[in-house]
């Protein structure tokens, strides 16, 4: 008898133990290996340990330390993030939202959540959709959102003269969507979302408080700063002509004359009065849109503070909100697992990876908005991949059924039919799936 209830003791407690290393890692910490050793990262008091954080039998204590903990622009962030997330609450916020009416359904829930509750745990549910969010819809949620803030017709953001990053728009007055927007980009951070638009490095300098110095011109305007550092670097400027104003296109495009200074089209430009010139070049490049910079920075700070964010880089925060710019589908397929029955080997995959690096980049992103349910990139690439409940690696599994290729983007995983016996129909007919594929259910 004492023997079957051991034996039962001992069998509980491998059930237990095997649930529990199936169960989420806590937040904030990452398991990796070295040498085929499972450690783990804990990034909240930034160390390594073998033993694991979940209640499970930790192997017996190795000889060896295990690999120190590297501080990266990833582990930067993600012990930022654990230390944000120390005291979270753990209820659930659920948001609905239409498709349709996206920014000003967005802008009520904003205005009306207090710090506290847009902290908890999202629950994402778009109007008229099935489907339960464990992440795929968030993701697409906050990737859609941060779109709608540059569009033309909000009058809040224009692009730059190369296209690639936004400004603030200089006559917009609007401050409570300033504010909106503030407050929607600390939302991402603090929940670890990546966003579309770019902004350049000026407007994340502002948002850390760093100083700003006349090199940064460059990220506003090129040829301006071209200009004005030729002058900078002049010995001689006194024949030169030049006045206190300068010129630039308006952002309809028609060309202004801006005075810097009362009575500036009049007052020239002297080697002994240079200085006092670019510093006025300065200030009215890095803060003509003050009033609009103050409202977001208002915003984002009620929710994280400047304190919490001041030691990024601007560059590390840019990285934060939007991800690896570029898509490697050989790093995607080295983080890549595959379902029951198939391997990289097995036809049908082999086709849909020669397909995959067939897409140019535009493709690609619209592929991953559809199988992970965000087009970016995760910092730290695709070992960084995160599903519903935590890191979770790209999936391929068998579709049983026929049809088109569908996704769980939730899950991070693509469902292909096994049928495909050349590329060019497997790739017609995914780009049909990841072209026309809109929402959930």
């Amino acid at each position: 008898m004492g023997n079957r209830n051991a034996r039962n003791r001992d069998a509980l407690r491998a059930a237990m133990e095997a649930s529990a290393k199936e169960a989420p890692l806590p937040f904030g910490w990452e398991m990796a290996m070295d040498k085929g050793q499972a450690y783990f990262i804990d990034h909240l008091h930034q160390k390594t340990t073998w033993k694991d954080p979940r209640p499970v039998n930790t192997p017996k204590k190795l000889k060896n330390k295990p690999p120190k903990y590297e501080v990266t622009p990833y582990s930067k962030i993600q012990a930022f993030l654990a230390k944000l997330h120390k005291n979270q609450d753990e209820g659930q916020l659920e948001i609905v939202v239409s498709r349709e009416n996206l920014f000003v359904d967005g802008y009520a829930f904003f205005k009306d959540s207090e710090p506290s509750l847009l902290k908890r745990r999202l629950f994402v549910k778009f109007e008229k959709e099935d489907g339960l969010d464990y992440g795929g819809m968030s993701r697409e949620l906050v990737l859609c959102l941060s779109q709608e803030f540059v569009k033309p017709e909000r009058h809040l953001f224009v692009r730059s003269q190369d296209g690639y990053v936004f400004h603030i728009t200089r006559n917009s007055d609007n401050m409570d969507h300033f504010n909106y927007f503030g407050r929607f980009l600390a939302f991402s951070v603090y929940h670890n979302k990546l966003i579309t638009p770019r902004f350049n490095l000026v407007f994340y300098k502002h948002l850390l408080g760093k100083q700003l110095v006349f090199e940064d011109l460059k990220y506003i305007d090129g040829d301006a700063f071209n200009s004005f550092t030729k002058i900078k670097e002049s010995n001689d400027i006194n024949s030169w002509a030049l006045n206190f104003e300068i010129t630039e296109k308006n952002e309809d495009g028609a060309v202004k004359t801006v005075e810097l200074k009362p009575g500036g089209s009049d007052l020239n430009v002297t080697n002994e009065n240079k200085q006092e010139f670019l510093n006025l070049v300065m200030e009215y490049h890095f803060y003509n849109t003050k009033a609009q910079m103050e409202a977001i920075k208002t915003g984002f700070y009620g929710l994280i503070s400047l304190e919490a964010i001041q030691h990024f880089d601007p560059e590390e925060l840019e990285l934060m909100l939007n991800g690896i710019t570029d898509i490697d589908v050989n790093d995607l397929k080295a983080n890549t697992e595959y379902g029951e029955g198939i391997s990289e080997f097995t036809p049908v995959i082999k086709r849909f990876w020669e397909t995959l690096f067939s897409f140019d980049q535009q493709q690609l992103q619209k592929f991953l908005q559809f199988t992970t349910g965000s087009s970016k990139v995760p910092v730290g690439g695709f070992t960084h991949l995160y599903g519903s409940t935590g890191p979770q690696k790209f999936q391929i599994t068998i579709k049983k059924v026929p049809g088109l290729p569908t996704a769980h983007s939730c899950f991070n995983r693509l469902e292909l039919p096994m049928f495909y016996e050349d590329n060019e129909k497997l790739k017609e007919d995914l780009l049909l799936a990841i072209n026309e594929t809109v929402g959930f259910g």
